[in-house]
C-alpha cells in the first residue's frame, strides 16, 4: 500500500468556492471538522492553505488543536508589483503573523511564496530574506515557492535555495516530467508538492460535461476515458495513481469538497493504479494551465 503520509489535503475549498468543475461550493464548518478528523486518522500529514484562500486559515484554526500534528503549509500574500519595497515586505510579514493567529498555531511547517515572480523583480531578495528570518526564528521549518513552469524554476534557482516547491503535474500536464524538472529538483534535495492532480476536476469529468473552453480536447478526453474503462480503472484512481507512482514526488495534494470525496481519494490513492498515461500528455497551455482559463462567473 502507498504511504498515505504522501497524500496532502488542499484546503482552498474550505475558504472559497473554487475550481472550474466545482458545483458544490465552499465546504461547511461541520464537514471540514469531519474531513480533518478522518484525514488525521487515515494517516495524512500535510494541510495546504494560504492567506488568499478566503476564510480557509480561519476555518482550520477553529477546527485544529493547538500545535497540530499536521504539517501546515501556507503562502505569502501575492505582491504583484514591478519591484518589492520595504513596505511590501513589511506587509507580507504582518500578513504571515495574521496567518499564524488565524491558524492558532505558534509555528507551522512551511511557507511558500505564492506569486513566484515576486522573488524575481527588484527587491525580491528582501522577501526571501524575510522567509529565512522566520525559519531562523523557528516560526517555520521550511521555505518554499509555488511555481508553474521550467523557465520560472530555473530563474528562481539561479538566485535562491528552497526546501519545497509546489508545482502542477497531472495526466494531461506532464511537462515537468518530460523536461526533467522533477528529477532535477529531487536530486537537488527539494521536496516536491504536486497540485492540480485532477486539473481542477477536468480529469474526473465526462466529456459531455466539459466546460466550453475545453471543447478542443473533447476527442482526446473521450479516448482517455475509453482507455480507463477498458482497464477497469476509475478516473479518480488513474489521476491519483499517475502522480503517486512518481518517485520524485514528496506530497500529492488533493482538494476535497466533502468527507465522502476524501474517503474516495484515499481509497483511490491506496489503489495507486498502474496505467501508462504518457500518451495522454497535452502541450497546449490554453488547456492545461489554469492561468489561461476564463474566469468563472
Amino acid at each position: 500500500m502507498p504511504d498515505r503520509s504522501r497524500l496532502g489535503l488542499g484546503t482552498v475549498q474550505f475558504g472559497l468556492d473554487y475550481g472550474i468543475a466545482n458545483s458544490e461550493g465552499q465546504v461547511g464548518a461541520e464537514e471540514v471538522s469531519a474531513i480533518l478528523d478522518f484525514a488525521a486518522k487515515a494517516g495524512l500529514k500535510v494541510l495546504d492553505t494560504a492567506a488568499a484562500y478566503g476564510s480557509s486559515e480561519l476555518v482550520l484554526g477553529e477546527q485544529l488543536p493547538a500545535a497540530s500534528s499536521f504539517r501546515i503549509v501556507t503562502k505569502t500574500i501575492p505582491v504583484r508589483r514591478p519591484n518589492i519595497t520595504g513596505e511590501d515586505a513589511q506587509k507580507v510579514a504582518e500578513t504571515f503573523q495574521a496567518s499564524l493567529r488565524r491558524l492558532r498555531q505558534p509555528s507551522i511547517d512551511t511557507v511558500l511564496v505564492h506569486h513566484a515572480d515576486d522573488l524575481l523583480v527588484p527587491g525580491g531578495e528582501a522577501l526571501y530574506a524575510q522567509l529565512m528570518e522566520w525559519k531562523q526564528r523557528g516560526l517555520i521549518a521550511r521555505v518554499g515557492v509555488s511555481v508553474y513552469d521550467r523557465p520560472q524554476i530555473d530563474r528562481l534557482l539561479e538566485r535562491y535555495r528552497f526546501d519545497v516547491m509546489q508545482l502542477p503535474v497531472s495526466v494531461y500536464d506532464q511537462r515537468l516530467i518530460a523536461n526533467g524538472t522533477l528529477a532535477m529538483l529531487h536530486d537537488a534535495g527539494v521536496e516536491i508538492h504536486v497540485r492540480s492532480v485532477f486539473l481542477q476536476g477536468i480529469l474526473l469529468m465526462q466529456t459531455h460535461d466539459l466546460p466550453a473552453h475545453f471543447v478542443a480536447m473533447a476527442g482526446h478526453h473521450e479516448c482517455y476515458l475509453d482507455r480507463l474503462q477498458a482497464a477497469n480503472v476509475s478516473p479518480l484512481a488513474a489521476a491519483l495513481g499517475f502522480v503517486a507512482r512518481l518517485a520524485e514526488v514528496g506530497i500529492v495534494l488533493v482538494g476535497v469538497n466533502s468527507l465522502r470525496h476524501l474517503q474516495e481519494c484515499i481509497a483511490a490513492f491506496d489503489q495507486s493504479a498502474a496505467l501508462d498515461c504518457a500518451e495522454f500528455a497535452i502541450d497546449d497551455a490554453q488547456l492545461i494551465d489554469p492561468r489561461c482559463w476564463p474566469s468563472r462567473g
